[in-house]
């Protein structure tokens, strides 16, 4: 099991492409433990001069738990999947990238229904 410092959380490292300026350029960390699932992330922003200092946070918080039990208190994949989703749809070059999006949304919808299923 890994160890965890809720002050400092668990970096995420995927969005690194071995380029040095991009993936220095954000620094992503999940605030919460995986139970099963982290809620919440922070992105930090950074700096490109040495040091990298952060210029900018933004919060990220996803869905806790049923929304029919604590009401809508956070995103859900879906709707980050769909955001990605459009984004691709309007930028240059991006009907591959909205392809797998989509089919990464379609995975998605097809593993609630199937959990939803069984919960009955």
């Amino acid at each position: 099991m890994r160890a965890y410092a809720m002050s400092l959380g668990r970096s995420i490292t995927h969005h690194h492409v071995g380029v040095e300026s991009l993936d220095s350029a954000y620094e992503i960390t999940a605030l919460d433990k995986p139970a099963p699932l982290s809620k919440r992330y922070r992105v930090n922003a950074l700096d490109s001069e040495p040091g990298h200092q952060s210029i900018n946070t933004f919060n990220i918080q996803f869905q806790d738990d049923d929304p029919k039990i604590l009401g809508h208190n956070g995103l859900t994949d879906e709707v980050l999947l769909a955001i990605l989703i459009d984004r691709a749809n309007h930028a240059e070059q991006g009907r591959e990238i909205e392809k797998h999006l989509m089919e990464a949304l379609f995975c998605m919808r097809h593993l609630i229904l199937e959990r939803h299923e069984t919960s009955k």
